[in-house]
């Protein structure tokens, strides 16, 4: 086998190897994107303690269509009139809540939502954070950390590395041919 054609092979194991691995991080991040991870899913109006085990963004949701409790709850799409506070719990220091009123929403088979308000904390700890309501009925709150950035993290291993290593693989054919030619060639 000519030293072209050994070229060209290891270049579509590399290929191989690339693809797979943009194929695992695309997975990877589609998977968690999709998943159904918040720290909390409660009804409110109420008090909610929230173990925060890492720092960073924090996104608060109303799931206008959630189970809690084994109990379906459904509500209007529209976000309740609900007033919120968020402290930390053992000094009772406040954290600040900005308003997102509808700019997340998400519908996946577990439940749907949009979100109310956003949060960043700086220590992991626990959180208390008290729901209260001008109107009547019950909602769903439910926190969570925003996943965006691990949907986009895949879409970009898919489209670099997989785009990537499809060249690689296509260069590698290539030499691979073109070496197996000439070595038939001087054989």
């Amino acid at each position: 086998m000519s030293k072209l054609a050994r070229s060209g092979l290891i270049l579509i194991v590399v290929a191989i190897v690339l693809g797979g691995i943009s194929g695992g991080i695309f997975a990877y991040g589609i998977w968690k994107f999709a998943s159904d991870e918040m720290v909390a899913r409660e009804l409110v109006p109420g008090t909610l303690m929230l173990p925060l085990e890492e720092t960073g963004h924090y996104a608060v949701y109303h799931e206008y269509r959630s189970t809690v409790d084994g109990r379906t709850i459904t509500n209007s799409n529209s976000a309740p009139n609900l007033d919120m506070t968020l402290r930390e719990a053992t000094q009772g220091l406040q954290v600040p809540l900005r308003q997102t009123h509808g700019n997340y929403s998400y519908e996946r088979p577990s439940g749907a939502g949009t979100s109310l308000a956003s949060f960043e904390i700086d220590q992991p700890g626990d959180y208390v954070l008290e729901v209260t309501s001008s109107g009547a009925g019950e909602y769903v709150i439910a926190i969570g950390q925003p996943r965006l950035g691990l949907f986009l993290t895949g879409m970009a291993s898919l489209f670099c590395g997989g785009g990537l290593a499809g060249i690689m693989l296509l260069v590698g054919i290539v030499l691979l041919a073109v070496g197996l030619a000439q070595g038939k060639r001087t054989t």
